[in-house]
């Protein structure tokens, strides 16, 4: 094995005999590779924020001021697409 994941699971994972990780251990590993990798940064906030806020303030505007004019199913990826 190698790379950069990979020396996390060998340093978290000591129990050779065990086949497979328990959620603590899976966890710290995953704690461990997410802040090393700086993935907490402005970019990771945008983005959240385009991904998942723009998509979801406008589908409630557009619920708010015309909720028949254009079907969920379309408006919500069209929005998602155009961020």
């Amino acid at each position: 094995m190698s790379g950069f994941g990979c020396y996390h699971f060998q340093e978290h994972f000591k129990d050779k005999g065990k086949s497979s990780l328990t959620i603590e251990e899976f966890k710290k590993i995953l704690q461990k590779v997410i802040f090393e990798t700086g993935f907490f940064g402005t970019g990771a906030r945008d983005m959240f924020l385009y991904i998942f806020g723009v998509p979801a303030a406008a589908l409630f505007v557009k619920q708010g001021i015309m909720p028949k004019a254009l079907p969920n199913e379309i408006f919500i990826p069209a929005i998602t697409s155009a961020t």
